[in-house]
């Protein structure tokens, strides 16, 4: 990824369309205005461009879409939401047998429901059949008997922790700082927080907790709302403290939008990244 664009991934995966608006962050999606612009009526209430439009609720699960993918290593995110509440589970461990079978690749999950992303992680991973088993039972769909050995013992060797699985959620104003709280406790390799759209003042020292990548920026687009420069100070100041790499996107500045990082201001011209090692560089042969 390069820093000269605000773009920290690679490729997006739209495994479900429509949506539900659930937090302030959602007033202007760009996902559902994506969809109106493509005539998706079908996942709207009044769906038309040049009037007004609102997810309504209704899920398309893209299943079309699981399979897997190939290629040299890239960074891939999960479109739209996965966790919402009409997102089966099975569906999500279907998503999770390709992620653990593409190993060569980064694969970065985010929510707002971060409470129904723990559900499925720590509550239903502590059942009989839980996601080990799980997902080894799926990834029978997607590779032959003999590369079913090797898989089984990777993901024994795990313990339902997938290295190139990378769990965040968005955080946008003070209101919703329990979602990095609830993140924390799921077992996860990598954790990041998505402060994006920044819409309001955090406190300085803010509580720690933990995450391994903090990206950040003001809201784009139509009807933004304002962002001040000085909100995003207690995020420079973790992620100083903590070691934590930031990556921030774009900016309010003199009333105007600005993603080109050698325009902003000193403290803020940070594009880090972790590192996004993966076990496998290769193309998958599975």
């Amino acid at each position: 990824m390069s820093k000269k664009t605000d773009k920290y991934w690679d490729i997006g995966w739209q495994l479900m369309d429509g949506c539900t608006k659930c937090s302030p962050g959602c007033l202007h999606c760009w996902s559902e205005s994506m969809a109106a612009r493509l005539h998706a009526e079908d996942i709207y209430v009044d769906g038309c461009p040049g009037g007004s439009y609102n997810w309504h609720g209704t899920i398309r699960l893209n299943h079309n879409r699981l399979k897997i993918i190939g290629g040299k290593p890239k960074t891939i995110t999960i479109w739209n939401d996965p966790f919402h509440e009409k997102v089966p589970f099975g569906f999500i461990d279907r998503v999770n047998a390709i992620i653990a079978l593409c190993r060569q690749h980064t694969f970065m999950v985010l929510t707002k429901r971060i409470e129904r992303m723990e559900k499925y992680f720590v509550a239903e991973s502590s059942k009989l059949g839980g996601f080990t088993e799980r997902i080894i039972r799926e990834s029978n769909r997607y590779i032959d008997n003999k590369k079913y050995d090797e898989f089984y013992e990777y993901m024994r060797d795990k313990q339902g922790i997938l290295p190139n699985l990378w769990l965040g959620t968005t955080i946008e104003t003070w209101e919703q700082w329990d979602r990095a709280k609830i993140l924390s406790e799921i077992p996860a390799y990598k954790r990041y927080w998505s402060i994006e759209p920044l819409l309001g003042e955090f406190p300085h020292q803010l509580p720690p907790e933990k995450t391994d990548w903090i990206i950040i920026g003001a809201e784009t687009g139509q009807g933004r709302r304002p962002c001040k420069l000085e909100w995003f100070e207690p995020f420079i100041e973790y992620a100083d403290l903590y070691n934590i790499p930031v990556w921030v996107k774009a900016i309010e500045l003199n009333g105007k939008i600005v993603k080109d990082i050698t325009q902003f201001p000193k403290f803020l011209q940070r594009r880090e990244s972790p590192t996004f090692t993966t076990e496998n560089t290769e193309d998958t042969k599975l």
